[in-house]
């Protein structure tokens, strides 16, 4: 499987931590999905005073990144073609 439009360092990150346990991955016609395994997903949990304080932050940061990284995800010229 190789990583498509990216330098890779994405999916070497990704392939680390399934090298160490810490994700498991899944393919299915050429393309991967991971998932958290269940041991830490439990750990998290525990740690994790506020969940959906949690995951109200992660939701707006991901918002914000996509919002700030519209560019790669749809070329430059996003503007003008989104005006048409």
């Amino acid at each position: 499987m190789r990583a498509t439009g990216s330098d890779g360092a994405t999916f070497a990150g990704l392939a680390s931590l399934v090298d160490r346990s810490v994700l498991a991955a899944e393919v299915t016609d050429g393309r991967a999905r991971y998932r958290m395994l269940e041991t830490i997903r439990r750990y998290c949990q525990r740690a994790d005073p506020a969940p959906a304080e949690t995951l109200a932050a992660h939701a707006q940061w991901v918002r914000e990144f996509i919002a700030g990284q519209t560019a790669l995800f749809m070329g430059r010229d996003i503007r003008r073609r989104c005006a048409r």
